[in-house]
């Protein structure tokens, strides 16, 4: 008994699954980047991108931010916060509870964004199962 197609319009009607398209390295306003969060996720998605990574320098905030945004709106597109490059055979060492040390500070600030515009800064912090944001700083 075969698992496959039966016949050649059978076979000819399976479709091969679709690359992901992503972006893995993009700058924000936050950064030395050009646009802001709602700019850079409306190309993406003008642009049939599975997915972006936003890898501003010292900080994370936009990156949130466009998480938050994505997930707020229903995008069906995936924001990645923080980076890391590895060797193909640290990639393939790597086992379940591993864990991989991104290129963001654990204290670095991060804005908290209404708009695109700060209102306030903080730090990240683990709240149960979720990140959050310390508030230290109000305002612009």
């Amino acid at each position: 008994m075969s698992d496959g197609p039966t016949s050649t319009t059978e076979a000819a009607s399976v479709e091969a699954p679709r690359a992901l398209r992503l972006d893995p390295h993009i700058h924000t306003l936050a950064s030395d980047g050009i646009s802001d969060v709602q700019a850079i996720l409306q190309v993406a998605l003008a642009r049939g991108l599975d997915g972006i990574a936003i890898t501003d320098h010292e900080r994370i905030d936009a990156a949130v931010a466009a998480k938050a945004m994505a997930e707020g709106q229903g995008l069906p597109l995936e924001v990645i916060v923080g980076e890391c490059s590895m060797s193909v055979a640290e990639l393939f060492d790597l086992r379940e509870s591993s864990v991989v040390k991104l290129d963001r500070e654990a204290q670095a600030p991060v804005d908290v964004l209404l708009d695109g515009k700060r209102v306030a800064r903080g730090t990240l912090v683990a709240v149960d199962d979720n990140f959050g944001v310390r508030i230290t700083e109000i305002g612009s």
